[in-house]
């Protein structure tokens, strides 16, 4: 016996639609956050400039079609937690995982050097340093880029950990933090690429020709 169309029309239209996806861990997430970043960047004077005030100043500064590029550690890290998002279409790169460190500044002159676009690398001290030999390809790259190098003397990031409490100061200094004292302008003199220092975020130049180091003195 076959149904009636009306009927099988009744029944399509009483049909229970199955239930969404749940997003409300999305959406604490999110919120929270949202929180954290206004807190972040709204947080009282410290003595000196924070890594996170660079970020910020150079994302104030990026014009659509620009290529960001940031190594591991506390680098990408900050820029995370200090950004929000904006109204600029910029592409943001990173390399993987613990060995981000290495390769970073051949990985984003070739990343320049492969889309044409304006790139900005931004690296800690001790990441510029693991990769300083890359700079020997700036000169085969058209593409103009700028390496801001965010120098706290160390590894800041070992300061986050739980081994900065149980280590004397000078021990961990040592082992962990691993100043070295880098003299960026003599890197950038060896290769023969501009150099600026900038003690003021707001100052750094824009990607404008050819590739330049930035080097900003940041707090810990």
């Amino acid at each position: 016996m076959r149904a009636e169309p009306e009927k099988i029309l009744h029944l399509l239209e009483d049909r229970i639609e199955p239930a969404g996806p749940d997003t409300s861990f999305l959406n604490n997430w999110q919120s929270a956050g949202h929180r954290g970043g206004v807190e972040l960047r709204s947080a009282g004077p410290v003595d000196g400039v924070t890594a996170g005030e660079v970020h910020m100043a150079l994302a104030n500064t990026a014009t659509d079609g620009e290529l960001v590029y940031t190594a591991s550690s506390m680098a990408i890290r900050d820029q995370e937690a200090y950004l929000s998002g904006g109204d600029n279409d910029l592409d943001f790169l990173a390399n993987r995982g613990a060995n981000g460190i290495d390769g970073l500044v051949a990985s984003g002159l070739g990343a320049a050097a492969e889309t044409g676009k304006p790139t900005t690398i931004i690296t800690g001290d001790l990441g510029f340093q693991h990769d300083v030999g890359s700079l020997a390809l700036a000169n085969s790259v058209s593409t103009p880029a700028r390496i801001v190098v965010l120098n706290n003397n160390g590894g800041a990031i070992f300061s986050k950990l739980a081994q900065k409490d149980y280590m004397k100061p000078e021990e961990f200094e040592a082992l962990m933090t691993t100043s070295e004292g880098l003299n960026v302008e003599a890197a950038a003199a060896l290769f023969g690429i501009n150099y600026e220092l900038v003690a003021d975020p707001s100052q750094i130049p824009p990607v404008s020709h050819g590739i330049s180091i930035i080097e900003v003195p940041v707090i810990p």
